[in-house]
């Protein structure tokens, strides 16, 4: 038997009630009565705060409302489930699927249990645009963005090509968010050069250079696992979601190329590539370790933001320049500051098996660290879904351990 099999029978059809999905054939639980009507309602609601006790309240109220047990043959459930177990076995090979997991803190048997619910309710495997769709739902989004946050991602224009694009590309969202926060404010629209009475030189909600022009970026889409390739124009750079597209593909770029260091990627977003390798140069030699083992040491970070804040004040001590100031010298901080959350993540590397967390819950110290991959996963598989306990990350990967 499957280690992914988590209920049978009755309870197995019980738990679709404790799901939101719209499925046909929910008379068969309740008839088209006031009373059953409004313990349907009540059901949808409950689990959209939480699936678990949705579950068991859904059986509860089965009891106390006396509604008519569906028979449902055992040897039908089992071989339905046989077939959910073999295609979700085929999902676990599939990088996209665990980069969503991993975007949403999803264990894999979290993940299976709401593909479990979906799969019974309609008959059909769930595409990766579905569990994009059930992931998000189910997420742990909105706890970390707060109501109000939350509902801008999902219904405002500016939100949701954030939230998209985030997606897409394998980025947090609430990372972008707060980027698009600090850059212009969530104000697309009046910043467009050459349009209104906007006096700037930077492109539309992600201030794209004018350097940008010309330029053709790349990003790994993970929802298709193909390379998607921009070249930036005058007229693509108005677009919004090409804009938020092209400022997603360049973070996603530079978490990958400093193994999911946040810091580092925002002072590359703001600097440029060049000038953020400049800093990361510096602050390595400071350091005393390569520029590659920098990216993963946690206690770097205020090294990092030194040196980046000092680019900005002496920019000839880093490159041949008359400048007398470069950038913004605290823009990762900045950017900690408009983020509504507790942490972000960087993209894991597979080479090195770890994956990178910034606690922004003080954003004008933000701390960065680096755990395995498979503490991480084990963590979320436990509920630790919300921070890391203070002081538990040692310099040391692979021995920390996450609150539970």
């Amino acid at each position: 038997m499957s280690k992914y099999k988590l209920r049978k029978g009755r309870v197995a059809l019980a738990a679709l009630l404790a799901t939101s999905i719209p499925y046909a054939g929910k008379e068969v639980f309740f008839s088209t009565n006031k009373k059953s009507m409004d313990v349907s309602e009540k059901l949808e609601e409950l689990s959209k705060c939480n699936p678990e006790e949705a579950l068991q309240e859904s059986l509860d109220l089965v009891q106390q409302f006396q509604v008519p047990e569906v028979e449902t043959p055992e040897d039908i459930v089992e071989e339905k489930e046989e077939e959910l177990d073999t295609l979700f076995q085929k999902t676990l090979q599939d990088e996209n699927f665990l980069m969503l997991c991993r975007l949403f803190d999803y264990s894999s048997r979290d993940a299976y249990d709401l593909i479990y619910n979906y799969y019974f309710a309609t008959g059909d495997y769930p595409t990766m645009d579905k569990m994009t769709e059930l992931f998000l739902d189910r997420s742990g989004l909105k706890e970390r963005a707060g109501e109000e946050v939350y509902q801008y991602l999902l219904n405002d224009r500016i939100g949701q090509s954030i939230l998209k694009n985030s997606l897409t590309y394998g980025v947090d969202p609430l990372l972008m968010y707060s980027l698009c926060k600090q850059e212009s404010n969530l104000d697309h629209y009046n910043h467009i050069v050459g349009e209104g009475d906007y006096t700037g030189t930077a492109y539309g909600v992600t201030q794209q250079e004018k350097t940008t022009i010309g330029g053709t970026y790349q990003g790994y889409n993970v929802i298709t696992g193909n390379v998607d390739k921009v070249t930036a124009t005058k007229e693509n750079l108005k677009d919004l979601d090409t804009n938020v597209q092209l400022a997603t593909m360049k973070i996603q770029a530079y978490l990958k190329k400093y193994q999911g260091n946040i810091v580092i990627a925002l002072i590359c977003y703001n600097y440029g590539g060049a000038r953020g390798s400049d800093v990361v140069e510096a602050a390595a030699t400071d350091y005393g370790v390569s520029p590659e083992n920098l990216c993963t040491q946690p206690n770097a970070i205020s090294l990092i933001l030194k040196h980046g804040s000092l680019l900005n004040e002496n920019p000839s001590d880093y490159f041949d320049t008359t400048r007398e100031d470069y950038g913004d010298g605290k823009y990762a901080i900045h950017v900690c500051q408009k983020s509504p959350t507790r942490y972000l993540y960087g993209l894991k590397d597979n080479v090195t098996n770890q994956i990178t967390v910034l606690d922004t819950k003080n954003a004008d110290h933000p701390k960065y660290m680096v755990t395995s991959i498979d503490d991480y996963e084990q963590a979320i598989a436990s509920k630790a879904k919300t921070y890391i306990k203070k002081g538990s990350l040692s310099n040391s990967v692979g021995n920390n351990k996450f609150d539970k």
